[in-house]
């Protein structure tokens, strides 16, 4: 299966958007692209980046959030759903990226469609994806399709990105210590 060109995908995206996706800085890593709007961009100036994962199970489907705000604006948050049975091995290699890169990129596409800006900074959830590859290879292999279906049942419980932020804040107060 042929991947689309992430940098194209993000671009065609409304702002606000994110995805995760394995791109060369030189060598490959997995890192996240945000669409946004070329003004708030400008803003972002060395911004605090807050990162929370969540790995959900619905029916024995593991379906891993990473939700992240860049600085304090509300505005500025965004959701990525990581699938580890994404066809062809992709998803376990992005997985694998996770567990073992050292820093992570935020590479931001403006108005023009290309990257405005990138923000590196330290890949705090190595030991999450550990722990998440652990439990989910606990679990029988599922489809795209059940994926699909379990992140809408996540996201009918919590109807809002904000009511999703807050209770991965609450979950990750929590949590604190037991994956770390």
């Amino acid at each position: 299966m042929q991947l689309a060109d992430p940098g194209n995908v993000i671009a065609s995206m409304p702002p606000g958007s994110a995805i995760y996706a394995r791109i060369g800085r030189p060598e490959m890593h997995t890192d996240f692209l945000v669409r946004e709007e070329s003004a708030t961009i400008q803003l972002l100036v060395n911004p605090i980046v807050t990162i929370r994962p969540r790995l959900f199970v619905e029916h024995d489907i593991a379906v891993l959030v990473v939700m992240f705000q860049a600085g304090d604006n509300p505005e500025q948050i965004f959701e990525t759903w990581w699938n580890y049975h994404q066809p062809d091995g992709y998803g376990e290699t992005v997985f694998r990226d996770m567990m073992t890169q050292v820093d992570v990129a935020i590479h931001w596409y403006g108005d023009s469609g290309t990257v405005e800006k990138s923000t590196v900074i330290r890949n705090s959830l190595r030991d999450y994806f550990g722990m998440a590859t652990e439990k989910i290879r606990a679990l029988p292999p599922w489809t795209m399709q059940e994926f699909n279906d379990a992140r809408e049942v996540i996201y009918k419980r919590r109807p809002t990105l904000a009511a999703l932020w807050r209770e991965l804040r609450i979950f990750n107060e929590l949590e604190k210590g037991r994956w770390n």
